[in-house]
């Protein structure tokens, strides 16, 4: 394996021995001394200090590590027109090489490495990445009255690491190798400035392999020495993970400069249609049966504030037993002093969600959030993660509010036109059908807000992760389903949303993918993919001002093989139950980590 000079800072102090050399290669023994000829130049003499100069990490949190030249490494020297390429060589303690006489005038001195004979121009010396060299220049000023001369080699490549983790992968992870393609492979260097002019051929580089990803250890960097580049367009790694091939493009707004190293750290992906691998997140059943569930609740009545709801449910209308859910509501506060008649900007204080019987009690209640409203505007962060332990039946979802600083809690009253039965919620006892991790559009995050446009009559991919919470096989179909309905037991819209006098005020369940699945109760979660499109060309439901009114949803849902319902596919809210969230606006920002709904329009909208 050719010798690479680590990109890290060392020092060297020694005296280079002033020994007479013949500027003809040399071919060193076991004793670097063996060949060196006695000293022929009179006068004061150059004696040297050298040091290497680090190169600067970029955006890598791989350790720096000290090296140091290693015996028989020679590096070259130019000096006044008579020292053309003088070379001089490490010995493990000090340098050897030719006597060299110094001017009365201060010059300066320019050394590179590795040396290279056939080098006769100091502004011109080959450089070739194939060797995977690290290639050094420096120069310093020197005369006779300063003969000591401390020359700082710096590096005139670039060091490209890339770090490997499995992440999602869920086979061996064996590398066989690591090569980049479309590189610069050779140029030269200018050792009195460093500057590195590139050639113009471009090869393929081999760069390491041979190993097996463990993420449980340090992962493994495999460095590459690089050409300087202004743009990385054009440049790849590929990657042979288990015998297939993995190609990571680097962007092109990327660089490699001179004497700095970069690293990229890959996270592999699993593909579409096959296991993943990903953390399971054990929920703390005690802690979440008692959490919110506990304490007494007072209610109290207002004459200054008063707080309205209407139901939230893109998530779906029905709830199991002993898991988790994300409940939400869109909500209200206005308020006033009644003594004044001020009216105060915000209002600030808890709310909690309650699951509430026919006759209005209270079966179910979770834990207190915090929370600030504006007065008259919609309420932000009312969606939180709930654990459902409430008997099998329908309930009314609502919302108590409590001051700060004060201890009763004040039941919201419904929005005008929300029913009890807009706010419905439909327990089920414990199931073993299979959840979701999440659902996106191919390519692009599901942040439970956006909506995606895709072109009518086009195909296009929705991906899923699977979860087998049950560990038991699972066969049967998935379909995707863009929908759009007002129906209190449904899993979009409910009747009280309904506006009148709206555009292309339809409604509709329109199928636009389907795949079976047949899943062994050893695989814990599958990456799934569905293709899709779109059966019928709609029209953009809108206000008459033009305003896009209730998006069309997309749910997945799942019917086993010899069963005759289909089932929505419910959020697997494991990650949410088991995070600690140390702020209310932490713990309204981990529903992203779990979705089972996509917002869609078509592009023509």
């Amino acid at each position: 394996m050719m010798k690479v000079i680590k990109y890290c800072i060392w020092g060297i102090a020694c005296l280079l021995m002033i020994c007479a050399c013949t500027e003809e290669d040399h071919i060193f023994s076991n004793s670097p001394t063996d060949n060196v000829e006695k000293g022929i130049e009179k006068g004061v003499m150059m004696k040297v200090n050298a040091n290497i100069v680090p190169l600067q990490e970029v955006n890598t949190r791989v350790a720096k590590v000290v090296h140091e030249f290693n015996s028989d490494d020679r590096i070259g020297i130019f000096y006044n027109d008579t020292c053309t390429n003088r070379s001089f060589c490490f010995s493990g303690n000090e340098w050897l090489g030719s006597q060299i006489k110094l001017d009365a005038n201060i010059k300066d001195v320019y050394a590179y490495y590795p040396y290279d004979k056939s080098v006769t121009n100091l502004n011109a010396v080959p450089v070739d990445i194939r060797t995977q060299q690290d290639y050094l220049f420096g120069t310093a000023p020197v005369a006779k009255e300063l003969p000591n001369v401390n020359i700082s080699m710096k590096h005139a490549l670039s060091l490209v690491r890339i770090v490997i983790k499995k992440h999602e992968y869920s086979g061996a992870g064996v590398v066989r190798f690591v090569q980049w393609n479309n590189i610069i492979q050779s140029g030269t260097m200018d050792c009195t400035t460093g500057k590195v002019t590139n050639g113009t051929q471009m090869v393929t580089l081999q760069a390491g392999g041979e190993y097996t990803l463990d993420d449980k250890k340090t992962p493994i960097p495999v460095e590459a020495i690089l050409m300087p580049v202004v743009s990385t367009k054009g440049i790849s790694v590929t990657i042979d993970i288990d015998g297939k091939l993995r190609t990571y493009q680097l962007p092109d707004t990327h660089n490699f400069e001179q004497g700095k190293a970069y690293t990229y750290t890959l996270l592999l992906t699993a593909e579409y249609n096959t296991p993943i691998a990903l953390d399971e997140c054990p929920v703390d059943v005690a802690y979440w049966t008692s959490f919110g569930k506990t304490d007494q609740i007072v209610l109290g009545t207002s004459d200054s504030d008063f707080f309205t709801v209407e139901p939230y449910s893109l998530e779906g209308a029905d709830a199991y037993r002993m898991e988790g859910k994300q409940l939400g509501f869109f909500g209200y506060w206005t308020g006033y002093n009644p003594q004044t008649g001020e009216i105060p900007a915000t209002w600030e204080g808890e709310f909690r969600m309650v699951l509430l019987d026919n006759n209005g009690n209270i079966v179910e209640k979770f834990q207190p959030c915090e929370i600030i409203a504006k007065n008259g505007s919609l309420m932000k962060g009312t969606s939180r993660r709930s654990f459902i332990t409430a008997p099998t039946g329908k309930y009314e979802l609502s919302a108590l509010f409590r001051k700060k600083g004060t201890s009763s809690w004040i039941k919201a009253d419904r929005s005008e036109n929300v029913s009890k039965q807009d706010m419905e919620l439909n327990v089920y006892e414990q199931t073993t059908l299979p959840a979701l991790r999440q659902v996106q559009v191919n390519g692009e995050y599901n942040d439970g807000v956006f909506v995606y446009d895709r072109p009518f009559g086009a195909d296009f991919l929705i991906t899923y992760v699977l979860s087998n919470r049950a560990n038991i096989p699972i066969k049967g179909e998935i379909k995707a389903v863009w929908e759009r309905t007002f129906e209190y037991g449904g899993n979009t819209y409910r009747p009280c949303h309904k506006r009148a006098d709206m555009l292309n005020d339809d409604q509709w369940k329109d199928e636009i993918g389907r795949i079976r699945v047949d899943l062994a109760s050893t695989i814990r979660f599958w990456n799934g993919s569905i293709s899709c499109r779109f059966p019928v060309k709609r029209e953009a439901p809108r206000s008459v001002e033009g305003i896009l009114y209730y998006a069309p949803v997309v749910h997945l849902y799942f019917k086993a093989d010899g069963a005759n319902e289909w089932k929505l596919l419910r959020q697997d809210c494991d990650p949410l139950l088991a995070a600690q969230p140390k702020t209310s606006r932490e713990e309204g920002a981990l529903y992203v980590l779990t979705n089972n709904y996509l917002l869609f329009n078509q592009t023509h909208w």
